[in-house]
């Protein structure tokens, strides 16, 4: 991980990576390896710690955030396990990401990357791996505008 972006850095010259579920057990560790390869790190979580520099992330409220202002790069891990059923599935997480892609396409965030999971397979009968092979797909398509 030593490739930095060029574009919004901060004005000690360190690209910001924005990483949401940062909370999260993926999120955490991504947190500590960006942060130690020399980005500056914005945590995007549901649940801010007051005084700890979170920034408030929900997938269902993307487009009222400013979390991405001067952001280079997005890593989008959070994922919302509360929702069961197909709708509010799609509704969350789905569309909560595709809202979050083009936050980040209108933000000027230079690169983003999202993580799936083996779930995500043609053919699978999960949600789970449905939803995140949704994401997976419109990941690309927002790649191919891009």
């Amino acid at each position: 991980m030593t490739a930095h972006p060029t574009g919004n850095s901060t004005p000690n010259g360190q690209p910001v990576v924005a990483i949401t579920g940062a909370s999260g057990y993926l999120g955490s560790v991504l947190v500590a390896a960006f942060g130690s390869a020399g980005y500056t790190v914005r945590r995007l979580v549901r649940s801010p710690v007051k005084g700890s520099g979170d920034h408030f992330f929900d997938l269902t409220s993307v487009g009222s955030s400013d979390a991405l202002d001067g952001v280079d790069l997005l890593v989008h891990c959070a994922y919302d396990m509360a929702v069961t059923n197909r709708a509010d599935i799609w509704q969350s997480n789905v569309f909560g990401t595709v809202s979050l892609f083009d936050q980040a396409v209108s933000r000027g965030v230079r690169r983003s990357i999202v993580l799936s999971s083996m779930s995500a397979y043609a053919g699978t009968r999960q949600l789970y791996g449905r939803a995140k092979l949704a994401t997976e797909m419109a990941a690309l398509l927002v790649s191919a505008m891009s």
